[in-house]
């Protein structure tokens, strides 16, 4: 009998959990706690205060016979830089919050 992992339990008790929710809760919980990184990993000084209307994508995805097109707009990820000792800092990149949303909105129907 195999035994699991630790991550494979929290996966498990994740989904379960997720499961137990409606598509637009797991949709409106990812737009507003899921955009920046946890506060363990960057300081707690962003927050979300406003989500886009918008309960559809802005982007499509184009299904052809053998894979799936998902092409928004290019644009650049703002670094943002945390001093992690005197000496270096910590980069992270935040992607544009249309892209954001679509992959919670994606996320949630799936």
């Amino acid at each position: 009998m195999p035994t699991n992992t630790a991550i494979e339990e929290h996966r498990t008790q994740t989904k379960s959990l997720a499961l137990s929710l409606k598509p637009n809760e797991v949709f409106q919980w990812l737009l507003k706690h899921g955009y920046f990184p946890e506060s363990y990993v960057l300081p707690p000084c962003f927050r979300v205060i406003a989500t886009p209307e918008r309960a559809e994508p802005y982007f499509p995805i184009k299904k052809t016979s053998k894979s799936s097109e998902f092409k928004p707009d290019r644009t650049e990820c703002v670094p943002v830089h945390f001093p992690k000792s005197e000496f270096t800092d910590r980069t992270f990149g935040i992607m544009h919050p249309k892209i954001h949303h679509d992959i919670a909105f994606h996320i949630s129907q799936n």
